[in-house]
């Protein structure tokens, strides 16, 4: 019982959970990336910028992390690494997105509407491609 304990405590039912969710998104991705395209991930912690090193796929920004878009978005400073991040992506369109559904401080799939300028972008060029459980998808729309 002990060990059966033990080993329940050193692989938590989260670890689990996300470990699942790096290898359904790896699952999605593979075979659909080349060595040239890149995956934007817009995640706090919950496996998508490790899918991408699973898959040898790089980003188009510097950005692997979306959490602090999503604070003090009146500050001069957010307001600048949102326009840092929107011009990267701009220049180097990725080819999907993958936008992860736990948010911080707080929200989900709706912190987007905090960013307006972010949805707009990923609405004109993109299209829900794949959804799993506690992601989704965006694949670059033919021609845009």
């Amino acid at each position: 019982q002990l060990a059966v304990k033990g080993g329940n405590e050193t692989w938590p039912p989260w670890i689990a959970a996300r470990s699942a969710r790096v290898r359904a998104i790896v699952g999605d991705l593979r075979g659909r990336v080349g060595p040239a395209d890149t995956v934007q991930v817009l995640d706090t912690s919950d496996g998508g910028i490790d899918a991408l090193y699973v898959l040898g796929v790089r980003e188009p920004t510097r950005f692997i992390y979306d959490f602090h878009f999503f604070h003090d978005e009146g500050q001069p400073v957010i307001r600048r690494l949102r326009a840092e991040l929107l011009a990267a992506l701009a220049a180097r369109p990725p080819a999907f997105v993958v936008l992860l559904e736990r948010g911080w401080p707080a929200g989900g799939y709706e912190r987007l509407a905090r960013f307006p300028a972010l949805a707009r972008w990923i609405a004109a060029d993109y299209r829900l491609d794949r959804e799993g459980d506690g992601y989704r998808i965006y694949a670059k729309r033919a021609g845009s």
